[in-house]
C-alpha cells in the first residue's frame, strides 16, 4: 500500500511542477487532503499493534486510496463526477459490445472492407389524370 501512497505523492508533485495538468483546482485541493488522510490512518495502523485496528485501518486507506486516484483522475481530465460516471459506462458498454468497427478505407492483405449502407428506393406510381382508363403511370 505505500507504494501506492508513493505514486499519488509523486504525482501531486508532478502537478506541481507542470500546474497546466491541473484543470480543477478544487479537486486537486481535496486530494491532497485525502493524502493527509491516508498518512493519517496508515500511522494510526501502525500504533495500534495487535489486534482489529491495523486490519481496519489498513481498509481504510485502501478506500481513501482509490477515491483520492479518481478525484486526480477528475482534475486532471477536468471532469465532474457525473461527467466521469458517463465516460465509465460509455467505456463499459463499449467493451460489452466488443468495441466499435472500424472502417477499413485500403484493406490490408486479407481483409474485405466494410460493406456500404445501401439506402432503399422509394418507388411510387403517379396517375396524371384520374378520369382516363388509359392514364401514364411512372416508375
Amino acid at each position: 500500500m505505500e507504494g501506492v501512497t508513493t505514486a499519488i505523492v509523486a504525482f501531486i508533485f508532478a502537478c506541481l511542477v507542470w500546474p497546466h495538468l491541473v484543470k480543477v483546482k478544487a479537486q486537486y485541493y481535496s486530494a491532497i487532503a485525502l493524502l493527509m488522510l491516508i498518512i493519517l490512518f496508515d500511522a494510526i495502523g501502525h500504533m495500534a499493534g495487535d489486534g482489529p485496528l491495523p486490519h481496519v485501518m489498513y481498509v481504510l486507506t485502501a478506500i481513501v486510496q482509490m477515491l483520492t486516484i479518481l478525484i486526480l483522475v477528475m482534475c486532471v481530465g477536468g471532469l465532474s463526477p457525473r461527467e466521469l460516471m458517463g465516460e465509465v459506462s460509455e467505456s463499459v458498454n463499449q467493451i460489452r459490445q466488443g468495441g466499435e468497427q472500424k472502417p477499413v478505407l485500403v484493406p490490408l492483405k486479407g481483409e474485405q472492407p466494410m460493406p456500404r449502407e445501401e439506402k432503399p428506393v422509394q418507388r411510387q406510381t403517379i396517375n396524371l389524370d384520374d378520369d382516363d382508363d388509359d392514364s401514364i403511370q411512372l416508375r
